[in-house]
């Protein structure tokens, strides 16, 4: 065999490839990902908390009013509520790290740039899976499930120290807050059905 030959891809470079892209995608799936320094809901928590005591202090001199006791129980509110999603999150082992995973540790890194942009558009339901890719792409969609719900209590949390804290600048920070929780309501919808969408592509495909 010639030395060009050699060093073409293979069948079986191909197979290992993506072998390994789903050993690790199942790995994150049922044991969750690594997190190195502090996790996105401890960080929201010591947020909250760090923010939430300098609006209390510079709450203390002024005379008590509604608007004053709504920011104090929304801030309550969001302690317990990150705080709660912080505790459940560690316990499942769906902590997400706020340091950049490396990108050798990557589940998807065996594969080459143009199978990730395939998988890619696999995932957003525009192209039906391959053989090869038939069980990355499920498992990769339940591993997002996962942490979007690991992480929506301490986003809940943060929400609610928004609008306590939007009490304090007065408005339109109300509004502005609001608008920002509807475009991130639309977003994650448009991203559920863009999985559904792959989900059920991926079951036609193989189980017509």
């Amino acid at each position: 065999m010639s030395p060009i030959s050699d060093a073409l891809p293979t069948a079986d470079d191909e197979d290992r490839r993506w072998a390994e892209a789903s050993r690790r995608v199942q790995e994150l799936k049922d044991h969750g990902p690594r997190v190195r320094g502090i996790s996105n809901q401890l960080a929201l928590v010591i947020l909250i908390v760090l923010l939430g005591g300098l609006a209390v202090v510079a709450r203390l001199g002024e005379p008590l009013s509604i608007a004053a006791v709504c920011q104090f129980v929304l801030l309550a509110a969001a302690l317990v509520v990150s705080g709660v999603g912080y505790a459940r999150a560690r316990r499942g082992g769906r902590l997400l790290s706020q340091i950049p995973t490396p990108r050798a540790e990557w589940p998807l890194s065996p594969l080459l740039p143009e199978e990730r942009r395939s998988l890619a558009r696999q995932l957003r339901g525009r192209i039906p899976p391959t053989k090869r890719s038939r069980e990355i792409v499920p498992d990769l969609i339940a591993n997002s499930r996962l942490n979007n719900r690991a992480v929506l209590p301490s986003l809940v949390g943060f929400v609610l120290f928004l609008f306590s804290e939007s009490l304090y600048l007065g408005w339109p920070w109300p509004l502005i807050i609001a608008g920002m929780v509807v475009f991130l309501v639309i977003m994650t919808r448009v991203e559920a059905r863009r999985w559904q969408k792959a989900l059920e592509l991926n079951r036609s495909t193989f189980h017509a």
